[in-house]
This record gives structure tokens, sequence and C-alpha cells, in this order.
């Protein structure tokens, strides 16, 4: 009798739990804006309609105004639209707006450095580049020198195909690049070197992938995701050749310091390391 009473309390147990989960879905759902109807665990991950938000936001805004709320899986996100309400949110409210929310793919990625973060290491690191970037011409004039001569290096290029036609978009994102490269990591790379193009295009993946279905719920569902197949496996692992290349350049820029003249980015941030 004890035997088959086990799997309906087990049954029983699993229903209670699950009423409970949606009560209480149900509360958060009220307290936030209107949005898209999410289901319980999933949330919208699987309306087309609702995601990728980039594609969806215009005809979201239309139904549910310039503040609604869309579900990563069990996480709410709160999407505001406009310029009235955005410069409402983040310059009226800019003290109860002013976080950042922990994001899965980048944490994945960074283990929490990085710009996209927000804790004390967070805003020691960001007040170090900015005033190491200002000192290498971030919003001076030294820095539209930078970028002029990296646009002439960009023109040689497009005159170089002699009027035929051919894919502008790798040179361009090379030569934006670069300007940030010579600041960094104190040189440029040629449009022709294959191992900077093909960093490039990994980046370009990773972009890709953050914004895309996969992307979106791997962030809603990162402690489950991560131990599954997916493409999201292959996108981290590409990431580890840009991860490769930029400790070769600070290995590199240890052997070669010069504490007396430091000349980029990431010698200023090895003699900081250092005091």
């Amino acid at each position: 009798m004890q035997v088959e009473l086990v799997p309906g309390a087990a049954i029983l147990l699993v229903l209670v739990l699950l009423t409970v989960l949606a009560f209480r879905f149900h509360q958060a759902r009220c307290q936030l804006p209107p949005g898209p109807r999410p289901w319980l665990f999933l949330g919208n991950l699987l309306r087309k309609d609702a995601l990728p938000l980039y594609k969806t936001y215009r005809k979201l805004t239309k139904k549910y105004g310039p503040v609604f709320t869309i579900w990563l899986g069990p996480k709410p996100m709160v999407v505001v639209c406009g310029y009235e309400a955005v410069k409402d949110a983040l310059v009226t409210h800019s003290e109860e707006f002013g976080g950042r929310p922990s994001i899965p793919i980048i944490n994945q990625l960074t283990k929490g450095y990085g710009l996209i973060s927000e804790d004390v290491k967070w805003r020691t690191l960001r007040r170090f580049m900015l005033s190491t970037l200002r000192n290498f011409g971030m919003g001076k004039k030294s820095m539209a020198e930078r970028i002029s001569e990296e646009a002439l290096c960009l023109v040689e290029k497009m005159a170089a195909s002699e009027g035929q036609p051919f894919d502008f978009i790798p040179a361009t994102t090379a030569a934006a690049s670069n300007v940030m490269c010579s600041v960094v990591f104190g040189n440029r790379f040629s449009y022709e070197d294959k191992n900077f193009m093909e960093l490039l295009e990994t980046l370009k993946a990773f972009l890709n992938f953050f914004v895309s279905v996969p992307g979106v719920v791997f962030s809603a569902l990162p402690n489950i995701m991560k131990f599954l197949p997916g493409p999201h496996n292959k996108v981290f692992c590409d990431c580890n050749k840009i991860f490769n290349f930029i400790r070769n350049k600070v290995d590199s820029h240890k052997k070669n310091l010069d504490p007396q003249n430091p000349g980029d980015f990431i010698d200023c941030f090895l003699l900081k390391l250092e005091k």
C-alpha cells in the first residue's frame, strides 16, 4: 500500500509546486508593464512575434506602448522604446536606472571582467580605461589624426579594386578596428593580414550569436544551456582565438616594457598592475 502511495504523493507534490510557481509567476507579471503572454519557465522564447526583439520592437510598441515586458525564460526584461520614455528613464530617473544587468553570454567569456559589468572592480577598470584613453588622444585632435591616417589606408584599399565590384564591409570593419588597435596594441594591421581578418570574423560571429534566438535562449537558461550541445559551444570555443591573440600581445609587451615610455594601453595597464 505504501509503494502505491509514493507515486501518487510525488505527483501531488509536483502539482502543488507547479501551482505555487504559476501563482508567483502570475503575481510577478501583474507588477510589471504589459507585454506578450509568457509561458511558465519558457517565457516568450518560442514566440516569433516577440523575439528576436530587434525585429519586433516596433510592432510591440504599437500594441503595448513605449514600455513593455519580454520574458527571457523565467527572467523578465522591461523594454523602453522612444525618445521621451528613454529620456525619462535614463535622465529624469538616472539613479534608479543606472544599474547594469548580468549578461550570461558576456560573463561566460569574460568571467565578470570587462566593460559590461557593474561592481567595484568594474568601476576601477572603467576609471583607469577612460583616463588612459584620454592620454592617448581619445576625444582629442590626436585621435582624429589616427582616424584620418586609417581612412587614407581604407581609400587606398578601395582604389586598388580599380572600379571593380568588391565587398567593402571587411575593409571598413578592419579600418574601424585598427583605430582602436593602434591605441591598445600600439600598431595597426594590414587588411591582407589573414589572422587579423579571421579574428574580426570570429568577433562578428559572436555578435550575430548574441542577438540570435539561440543566444537569447542561452541568456535565459545559462545554467542549463552550458551543459547542452548547440551553436553556443562553437562560438565560445572560437572566441578563445581572440583571447589567445590578446595574451600573445600582452606577453610580447611584458618582454619589451619600458616603464619610462609606455607606448600604448597595454603598457599602461601592465605598469598599473605593478603599483
